[in-house]
This record gives structure tokens, C-alpha cells and sequence, in this order.
């Protein structure tokens, strides 16, 4: 998104203070979202398993991804 709001900036026919407010617009909207969303999940999900653990062991498999071609190099 940084690259299209770059774009629209350096276009002449677009007022700089426009794209940026637009901008700003998007990352608002986008961040509301995700926590109306993160509050549902909560709210759903913490039924079912505690939400930190489910987390938690989401974040196992992708820390395992990251560090996998540094380990396979040596």
C-alpha cells in the first residue's frame, strides 16, 4: 500500500494533502476492522480453548520456517 499511495502522490494531478488523508483513512478503517475482529475471536474462540495457548502454538511452526534455512545451511 506505501508503494500506491507513492504513486498517487507523485502523480501532478492528485493533491498531495488528498492522498494523504486517504491514507490515513485506510489505515484507520483497516486497524478497526482488525480489532472488531480480534474481539470476536476472543469472544468466540476462548469457549472452545484458551485463546494464548492456541496462539502460542501458532506462532511454533512459523518461528520453526524462519530459522530452517539458517539450520539447513550449516
Amino acid at each position: 500500500m506505501q508503494i500506491a499511495t507513492l504513486l498517487f502522490a507523485t502523480n501532478n494531478n492528485r493533491r498531495r494533502d488528498t492522498v494523504f488523508l486517504a491514507r490515513v483513512s485506510a489505515l484507520a478503517a483497516s486497524t478497526a476492522i482488525a480489532v472488531a475482529l480480534g474481539m470476536a475471536a476472543e469472544r468466540y474462540l476462548t469457549a472452545a480453548a484458551p485463546l494464548k495457548s492456541v496462539v502460542g502454538l501458532c506462532f511454533v511452526p512459523f518461528g520453526l520456517w524462519t530459522i530452517w534455512p539458517h539450520l539447513r545451511s550449516q
